[in-house]
């Protein structure tokens, strides 16, 4: 594996843990954790030796489908190693088709889920709020303010916590554009 791969894999080490995260707790339970996470680092190393800039696409929303694909192939592999009994049990367990209350009609855990497009994005935007937290042309007072925005606090309500005005809050966030622009044109509109 080259450097930029492995640059790649260590950088994004948190999506092995976000994706396994998102898993049913049936699934988490009948493999060990971690041998589900090493089947996850697995899949985030190929996605990083698999993966082609060039396409327009992402890495992190790449490497999701590299990683969950090998979660999920580790758990097939396992209910394919058990008795045919036991493996259609857990087989069940892990179907998200099944109903979640006893009325008919009830909602299903498929029902729940997000869109992938939902989740994706999710990701890309959590992991490029914390690149932008980590841009060294901030100063901590503008760091500070623009991780209470990211966390959804109105310019009102991060005054009243910082003891100055709404209008002080919006001169940082301009700042703080203003810093970005150049570097992140396509995020700083």
């Amino acid at each position: 594996m080259n450097a930029a791969a492995t640059d790649l894999v260590r950088e994004n080490l948190p999506l092995v843990k976000w994706v396994l995260s998102r898993f049913p707790h049936t699934a988490t339970t009948m493999i060990d954790y971690d041998d589900l996470y090493q089947e996850g680092v697995l899949g985030l190393i190929q996605a990083a030796e698999h993966f082609d800039p060039s396409r327009g696409a992402k890495f992190s929303s790449f490497a999701v489908f590299r990683i969950r694909g090998s979660i999920i192939d580790a758990i097939r592999r396992d209910l394919g190693k058990e008795g045919s009994h036991r493996a259609r049990r857990r087989a069940e367990q892990l179907s998200l088709d099944v109903p979640i209350g006893d009325e008919e009609g009830s909602a299903t855990f498929v029902d729940l889920l997000p869109a992938a497009d939902d989740v994706e994005k999710q990701v890309v935007d959590e992991l490029f709020v914390r690149q932008l937290l980590a841009e060294p042309r901030l100063t901590e007072l503008q760091r500070s303010t623009l991780a209470r925005v990211q966390d959804g606090k109105t310019y009102k309500e991060i005054a009243e916590e910082d003891r100055v005005t709404p209008g002080a809050i919006g001169n940082r966030m301009k700042q703080v554009r203003d810093k970005l622009r150049g570097r992140y044109a396509y995020a700083c509109p």
